[in-house]
């Protein structure tokens, strides 16, 4: 029972999206008007590896990489394990390893700017980090 709390408040904390800034108010502007301006980007591993720093209220940091491995760090919420991507349909599957969970994201990537968003739930948009 405890551990399915913990991952249910888990799952809703993540949901929620605290307040956190990667990037810049500014650069968050311009990002936000890109996405509302053009359409997605294509989308594969290849294409969307690297790391992710949350925006407009998301907390965590995603890092995703070119194998499938999948990060989710939000300081205490600690998500990781495996991600498959379909092309066709801009959606990305993450098979969370330490409880066997199944996210289903949607997802758009416009230049720097990746949204994730599960069925009914709010967006999560990041910004990737550059090296």
């Amino acid at each position: 029972m405890k551990k399915f709390l913990r991952v249910l408040s888990v799952v809703l904390f993540l949901a929620l999206g605290l307040s956190a800034f990667a990037c810049s108010p500014k650069e968050e502007e311009e990002e936000t008007e890109a996405v509302s301006e053009v359409e997605s980007d294509p989308i594969s591993m290849d294409i969307l590896a690297g790391t992710y720093k949350g925006v407009n209220g998301e907390i965590s940091t995603l890092t995703l990489g070119k194998n499938g491995s999948y990060v989710d760090d939000a300081g205490e919420l600690y998500m990781s394990g495996t991600y498959t991507v379909d092309s066709v349909s801009y959606t990305m599957t993450v098979n969370e390893s330490e409880y066997g969970m199944t996210f289903v994201y949607h997802v758009t990537l416009n230049g720097k700017v990746l949204t994730l968003q599960l069925d009914g739930g709010n967006e999560r948009q990041f910004c990737k980090v550059e090296k």
